[in-house]
C-alpha cells in the first residue's frame, strides 16, 4: 500500500479516491462535446495532469525497484 500514500501527496490527491481508484471527472455525452465548453477543457486538463503525474510516479517506482535489486 506504500504507492497509495505516495500518490496522495501534492496535486495527485485531487485524483485519488482513497479506494485504489482514480477519478478524473465526467462529461455529459447526451450532447455534442466541443472545445468551447468549459467542462470539456477542464476534463482534458485533468487528463493531461493525471498522465504527467502517472509518468512521474512510474519513474519513481522504477528507481525504487532498481535500488532494491542492487542491495
Amino acid at each position: 500500500m506504500g504507492h497509495e500514500l505516495e500518490i496522495r501527496n501534492g496535486e495527485a490527491s485531487m485524483f485519488y479516491t482513497g479506494k485504489g481508484r482514480v477519478y478524473l471527472g465526467t462529461l455529459d455525452n447526451t450532447r455534442e462535446i466541443t472545445w468551447d465548453q468549459p467542462a470539456t477543457r477542464e476534463f482534458i486538463g485533468r487528463l493531461i495532469k493525471y498522465a504527467l503525474l502517472r509518468d512521474v510516479f512510474r519513474e519513481q517506482k522504477r528507481e525504487q525497484l532498481g535500488r532494491k535489486r542492487k542491495k
